[in-house]
């Protein structure tokens, strides 16, 4: 009897990880911008960016000090994936307080060196 319940549970439990990993596949996905960027013309991009790769969109508008405040204070619990816009300065200060990665694409080999 306790094979039997054994073999079940383990059974119920290979069944519930296989349709768990489909739904993760089969799951929307979605980016969350951080946008300095004018509201107009953000949406402008975005909605591009979205057309272009069905990858779904959710910006919140940020002026760059109230970003970068917002950047520093998620820092152990980031809350966007993207940062876009505002000036080059705003970004290298974000970038040594550590709260901005680097980001290669898959072109990046493929650029000038000057760019």
């Amino acid at each position: 009897m306790k094979r039997w319940i054994l073999m079940s549970l383990l059974v119920f439990l290979s069944v519930s990880l296989v349709f768990a990993s489909g739904a993760k596949e089969k799951q929307e996905q979605k980016v969350v911008v951080y946008s300095s960027v004018d509201e107009a013309n953000a949406k402008k991009i975005l909605d591009a960016f979205t057309a272009d790769t069905g990858i779904k969109v959710a910006f919140v508008h940020l002026s760059s000090g109230p970003a970068i405040a917002r950047i520093k204070a998620e820092i152990n619990n980031p809350q966007a994936d993207v940062w876009m816009g505002a000036p080059s300065e705003n970004h290298i200060v974000a970038k040594e307080e550590g709260l901005t990665i680097p980001y290669k694409g898959g072109a990046f080999d493929s650029l000038a060196p000057q760019l």
